[in-house]
């Protein structure tokens, strides 16, 4: 079989995916001719990092029957690159550079094998020199402002793009990271109209209007977004990730059902996307499609052994916590990499420097609550930066974290090794991880190990089976002693409770404003509705059914959740008018709300953690079912916080019967609410400063016992 015949089997084979025959052929065809140029590029192309030295020995091969051939050192460049060493990587550029001094293509090349392998300061210095050779390499200032846009910075990204875009105006690659950096800067208007003028130079590239969509959706102009996505899915009906694009606009806006059949479509066509995968769950269970999250949850244990799922799923899912363990630990093996270790004098630093690490800085439960910590520690002993990795924000609790924290960095946009660069030249040393698996979460930063000390806290409700996260901050009632070995966090317990309350007086808001019937039991649960399980939903049925003239009252998220609940709630046999629903409202309307309901339900298996703390602070019982995890358990560790255990049950049979004692007994349901109203006057959840000191005792002797040598 001739050479010409065995390298179009090794494309082919690399265009059907089938890696290891590609290879095995071009190593086959060198093994014949040692410099045939084809195939070494074939083999360099498909090697991966532990296979850099088979290639590298190839091309050593090749060297030594024609040392000046330019394209093998090029190749050996980016092998040795591949491989990690960088200093070799130079070596080999440098003889073309040496032969080629007056050209900046060797340059090029060079940056683009750092840039490739994570060496981005190394990439700046050879794009800088190729630029310093031909001033208007269009290349060189292409590439030079991608590695600043990953390095996060924004400002010398859009000017060197802009130098490109002189040189290249129709090229569709540049506009497009030209627009991200405007975005960036803040400049959003900008930004839509270089991809406006990207759309009308080129407008069949459906890449061009895929971008345009990101852009739109992250500015919240969701209609204009959807119909940017459309025209992309139009000019190839085969991008997933236009798809994908597509049903984030649709479930931004509500509508559900679309959102659903859009990522569906886009798993459809990527099925091992584990973001299009989590995305369909997530919806679906907001949607309430319990047949559609059933059938997902299978996968989990049928599904393919190479895809590895996303934690959330299961700690959304409420799955057993011997399960959630076992499917966090293979997450976080995907994200291992070697950790840095810290000398023993970063731990004897004073002041303490503290930094957050954010996935949003949102006018939600966590937030709120980071804010609230931020604002009380002690700024004698402790300084506070605040590393943002989510969308924007402008609302009241930004503004309340940015006027307390020594410092506030936006690192949403930064590549992983430039948000870690960011967090160590901070001298961070201990790192509170406010996102763990959580959506818009960045779990990769803190793999290397930024800070000397990670810790969980708030916002992930479970464990990240993952050996750079040293302390998970919980209480005794989410863990108990029993379940610690399911988590391979050390447990930071602390011992008035978790949550903390930051949140306003209730508005006063008029029952004739809420829907509901006169003199009617009414029951509600203003949790979102993805946490409606089927198993719950029975069981609030079968008290409607128990209890003539009551009413379930429900929080509206969607039409379309509203829509499959009421024909639930028909296939059940209840009447659907029985479930009242109310449009979403502000926090202090949502707290009015509640001093027209008589019973507060908690979901099953995902408890309410901020919901429950909500309705209790607005005078309303709440009945709980604890399961074995800590995403089950967060109403029951409110409520013992109180002392209520008697609304805490173990099983769904106990918690129907609670409820219906509690429904038919109004004077035994007054004394529990006047027990409760009693209780609220010292509850420990409203000791936000005692929180925040107990924190601060915590981290300071952590870092004293690493500082002389011990466990932190």
């Amino acid at each position: 079989m001739s050479g010409e015949t065995d390298i179009e089997q090794a494309r082919r084979a690399i265009q059907l995916g089938d890696r290891p025959s590609a290879a095995r052929i071009c190593g086959d065809i060198l093994r014949k001719q040692a410099d045939h140029i084809e195939a070494l590029q074939l083999l360099c192309g498909i090697a991966e990092p532990g296979e850099a030295d088979t290639a590298i020995g190839y091309l050593k091969r090749a060297l030594a029957l024609d040392g000046d051939a330019h394209t093998v050192h090029f190749l050996l460049g980016d092998m040795y690159a591949t491989a990690g060493d960088v200093a070799a990587a130079e070596r080999a550029f440098q003889v073309v550079i040496d032969a080629q001094p007056g050209v900046a293509a060797p340059w090029v090349r060079l940056g683009d094998a750092m840039r490739r392998t994570g060496h981005s300061d190394e990439a700046i210095s050879a794009y800088r020199e190729a630029v310093s050779i031909e001033t208007d390499s269009a290349d060189a200032w292409a590439r030079l402002g991608l590695v600043f846009l990953e390095r996060g910075q924004a400002g010398d990204a859009m000017m060197a793009l802009r130098r490109a875009l002189k040189q290249r105006a129709n090229d569709s690659e540049t506009r497009q990271a030209l627009a991200i950096a405007l975005q960036r800067l803040g400049r959003g208007g900008e930004a839509i109209g270089v991809l406006q003028e990207a759309v009308r130079l080129d407008p069949r590239s459906a890449s061009n209007y895929e971008r345009l969509g990101d852009l739109l959706l992250d500015e919240g102009r969701l209609v204009d977004a959807g119909a940017a996505y459309q025209q992309a899915v139009s000019g190839n009906p085969e991008l997933a990730s236009a798809h994908y694009g597509a049903a984030r606009a649709e479930e931004s806006s509500g509508n559900l059902e679309a959102a659903a059949a859009g990522y569906r479509h886009a798993l459809e066509l990527q099925p091992d996307s584990t973001d299009y995968w989590l995305s369909l769950l997530l919806t679906r269970q907001r949607l309430c499609d319990w047949d559609g999250v059933e059938q997902m949850q299978a996968q989990l244990a049928t599904g393919p052994s190479a895809f590895i799922v996303p934690p959330l799923a299961a700690v959304s899912l409420g799955l057993p916590a011997v399960q959630q363990r076992q499917i966090a630990t293979r997450f976080a093996e995907s994200l291992r990499v070697e950790q840095a270790r810290p000398p023993a004098s970063v731990f004897s630093m004073r002041p303490i420097r503290i930094g957050y690490l954010s996935s949003g800085l949102s006018d939600d439960a966590v937030g709120r609550a980071a804010a609230a910590l931020i604002e009380r520690h002690d700024r004698n002993q402790f300084r506070v930066a605040v590393f943002n990795c989510g969308p924007a924000d402008k609302g009241e609790v930004q503004r309340r974290i940015r006027r307390a924290a020594d410092e506030v960095v936006d690192i949403r946009f930064h590549s992983p090794a430039a948000a870690v660069r960011e967090i160590r030249a901070r001298g961070v040393q201990v790192l509170v991880d406010l996102g763990g698996y959580g959506r818009d979460a960045r779990p990769e930063i803190l793999a290397p190990r930024v800070a000397p000390l990670q810790i969980g806290l708030f916002g992930y409700r479970g464990t990240l089976g993952a050996d750079f996260e040293d302390y998970l901050v919980v209480d005794d009632y989410l863990v108990p002693e029993e379940a610690a070995p399911l988590y391979t966090e050390r447990l930071l317990r602390m011992p008035r409770g978790l949550f903390v309350a930051d949140v306003p007086q209730p508005a006063v808001v008029a029952r004739e404003a809420c829907d509901l019937p006169d003199d009617a039991f009414v029951f509600c649960c203003f949790d979102d509705a993805r946490k409606i399980s089927r198993q719950i939903f029975d069981i609030w049925m079968q008290l409607l059914d128990v209890m003539p003239g009551s009413v379930l009252w429900l929080e509206e998220r969607s039409r379309d959740s509203s829509a499959r609940l009421c024909d639930a709630a028909r296939q059940r046999g209840i009447d659907p008018q029985r479930l009242r629903f109310s449009a979403v409202t502000d926090l202090q309307s949502t707290l009015g709300r509640y001093a027209h309901a008589h019973l507060c339900l908690d979901t099953y298996p995902c408890s309410a953690g901020t919901t429950a703390l909500h309705a209790l602070i607005a005078g309303c019982p709440l009945l709980t079912c604890s399961g074995d995890s800590y995403v089950t358990r967060t109403a029951g560790s409110v409520l013992r916080q109180l002392g209520l255990d008697a609304l805490i049950t173990s099983d769904l049979g106990d918690y129907l019967g609670l409820a219906k004692a509690l429904s038919a007994d109004m004077p035994r349901l007054a004394a529990v609410r006047a027990q409760l109203e009693e209780r609220l006057d010292d509850a420990p959840f409203t000791d936000l400063q005692g929180f925040t000191e107990s924190l601060e005792r915590a981290f300071d002797n952590m870092l004293r016992h690493g500082a002389e040598g011990k466990d932190a």
